[in-house]
């Protein structure tokens, strides 16, 4: 009998985060991104490589993260992408995004670099117009996910891996506010980011859900319900780009 061993898929996690830009300051973006990274490390999160993982948190020209993105884009089978920090709409109502060092990079642009490949991008960032308000952020507790178990940390990446062979090329993008918001906060952080780890702890708790990988939008729209409540709807978390068939899988519960 021949057994027939898997390549793992060639994934790329980037994580970035912009706390400084017009004089203000998001001490929590730095929060965010490890909160993101533990749980992606985890085997909840799909047990990512620590060398599977980019943080972009310094400052750098424009052009410079055109060319580590498109880098990224030629190399990878799979891309996430985590952003904290500095938002807007552009003048044509686009989400645009304040890099490290104010390079503004538009929606539009990141999906035209990794045109034809799957990606999931997550942010926790204002769009508001015309002016630039306090942009999202989260902590959760480091220890909301397991890790350290090599045996299920094995599962979880297989299990992962699966899912991301069946993926087609799609960019879902989840965001935290809908256009002309800002993205709130509370004492410990931005309200999406934390509601959004916390729906995936309330669905590895839950013992009536069953085992199994699940995509992003199904902890989105359990985040999305508490983010409304808690702001009276002053802030709209939005998803799209995915399908009734197919989402980038971002939770496994074994």
């Amino acid at each position: 009998m021949i057994i027939q061993r898997k390549v793992p898929v060639k994934r790329c996690a980037i994580l970035i985060g912009n706390d400084r830009w017009g004089g203000k300051f998001l001490p929590g973006v730095s929060k965010d991104i490890e909160a993101l990274k533990q749980f992606i490390l985890s085997p909840e999160g799909g047990s990512w490589n620590e060398t599977e993982i980019l943080e972009l948190n310094s400052p750098h020209q424009a052009e410079y993260f055109f060319d580590i993105l498109s880098e990224v884009a030629q190399k990878s089978e799979y891309v996430f992408i985590y952003f904290a920090g500095h938002g807007e709409l552009s003048c044509y109502l686009t989400p645009s995004f304040v890099f490290p060092g104010n390079a503004e990079i538009s929606l539009d642009d990141i999906k035209q670099i990794f045109q034809n490949k799957p990606v999931l991008m997550i942010s926790d960032s204002c769009q508001g117009i015309p002016e630039y308000k306090q942009g999202g952020r989260i902590t959760e507790s480091l220890r909301m996910f397991s890790t350290g178990d090599p045996v299920k940390e094995f599962k979880a990446r297989r299990t992962f891996d699966k899912e991301l062979r069946v993926l087609p090329p799609m960019f879902t993008y989840a965001s935290a506010v809908s256009p002309g918001q800002s993205a709130k906060e509370g004492s410990e952080g931005g309200y999406y980011t934390q509601n959004l780890l916390k729906a995936c702890k309330f669905i590895l708790d839950n013992s009536e859900i069953e085992s199994g990988v699940y995509g992003i939008c199904d902890p989105h729209h359990i985040a999305s319900q508490a983010v409304e409540t808690v702001t009276c709807r002053a802030q709209r978390p939005r998803i799209g780009g995915y399908t009734r068939t197919f989402q980038p899988p971002f939770l496994v519960k074994l």
